[in-house]
């Protein structure tokens, strides 16, 4: 089938790994592997730049890291996630988590100013750190 979506056929395989192995996919899975690919092969596809599931396959990497703040900088400089707020969301959460207060404003400043999509749970959750700190 020529009209498939590329993206999602990687995403079903995920998905199909995650049944397989529902206490999560292990090293020799290679789960790690096709999510890597899957980040790498559209890294220049413009319809994919604010594809929420393409930024969630992102999102997985960098969780799966002990310092991603390579994989957040990457993204900035590829505008992937861009537009939408779970980016931002996580973005903080990491600087939050190394107490870089600072920083987490200025994340949630910058997907403000983008009007990152949905903007209000952008400026609910910004609105709750403000609160805390």
């Amino acid at each position: 089938d020529g009209d498939r979506d590329p993206l999602q056929i990687y995403i079903d395989y995920l998905n199909w790994m995650h049944d397989v192995y529902p206490e999560g996919p292990s090293i020799d899975s290679g789960y790690d592997n096709v999510l890597k690919e899957a980040a790498d092969k559209f890294q220049d596809v413009t319809k994919y730049k604010n594809d929420l599931r393409y930024l969630k396959i992102w999102l997985e990497l960098a969780r799966k890291k002990p310092e991603p703040r390579n994989i957040f900088h990457f993204l900035i400089q590829k505008d992937i996630g861009q537009q939408k707020s779970l980016f931002y969301e996580n973005y903080a959460l990491y600087h939050e988590e190394r107490e870089e207060y600072d920083a987490v404003k200025e994340v949630f400043k910058t997907g403000i100013a983008k009007c990152a999509h949905p903007l209000e749970r952008l400026q609910r959750l910004y609105n709750e750190f403000k609160c805390r700190f």
